[in-house]
């Protein structure tokens, strides 16, 4: 079984193709792009919005229309935290997607492993997976970013952000730097399901218990991003992989 089949049909079971970015494994990843900006407007039309309405809405008395109503000033953080839920169902699916491709692998805990019989790996359904949903999704936010979503201050570097993202994602898929690339991506979405919170508790309000999921947020931004990512992740890609396979 070649370790670049097609992801979403049952035909990559079988598969031999030496293709190293077969046709049909990319339009999966883009027909999934183009269904995610219809599967989110679905999500904040029916799920989001109604809930950010019912809680951001003052109580008022029984059969007062008002009440139902969200104020003017309030509909720019109705609006925002529709976002962020759809951001924390995104980076939840794959924070969960992420562990079931990892955990029970050697090379989680052990990064030397990410390059052991390198070229000649396997990628399991869940890292197939897991790529498949990275790469649609951060295709579908460049231009959800530029199209839909509130602009913000930061816009030119967030579409930096998913620019860089997308290709980096492909880049390790095409050379198969797999592994690592599954363990990046865990360490990154672990992080991005905190700071969703974060946003939406700040966006309801709830003061408190914001800060306190924000004070967690920064504990796993430390652990996770300043001290996992540079010290296993970047160290294991520039040393452990030339010891692992005979570079000089």
């Amino acid at each position: 079984m070649d370790r670049h089949e097609p992801l979403l049909s049952e035909s990559w079971l079988a598969s031999e193709s030496l293709e190293p970015f077969p046709l049909r494994e990319a339009g999966n990843v883009l027909c999934l792009a183009a269904a995610l900006p219809a599967l989110r407007w679905v999500c904040e039309k029916l799920v989001f919005m109604p809930i950010g309405r019912a809680l951001m809405t003052p109580r008022g008395k029984a059969g007062d229309r008002k009440s139902t109503l969200v104020p003017d000033k309030m509909a720019s953080r109705l609006l925002k935290f529709s976002e962020s839920q759809w951001k924390l169902l995104c980076f939840s699916t794959f924070t969960v997607v992420g562990i079931a491709a990892t955990f029970n692998q050697p090379w989680l805990w052990n990064t030397r492993e990410c390059w052991t019989s390198w070229p000649q790996q396997q990628m399991t359904p869940a890292m197939r997976l897991l790529y498949t949903l990275e790469t649609a999704y951060y295709l579908s936010t460049i231009a959800m970013l530029a199209l839909w979503e509130v602009p913000r201050k930061d816009f030119h570097v967030m579409m930096a952000h998913h620019f860089v993202t997308v290709v980096s994602i492909i880049f390790t898929y095409k050379y198969n730097y797999t592994r690592i690339g599954c363990v990046v991506m865990l360490l990154h979405d672990v992080n991005d399901v905190l700071m969703e919170v974060a946003k939406s508790c700040n966006y309801l309000k709830l003061d408190t218990l914001a800060t306190a999921v924000f004070s967690v947020f920064v504990v796993s931004w430390a652990a996770l991003r300043i001290y996992a990512f540079p010290m296993h992740c970047i160290y294991s890609s520039y040393f452990e992989s030339w010891q692992v396979l005979g570079f000089r």
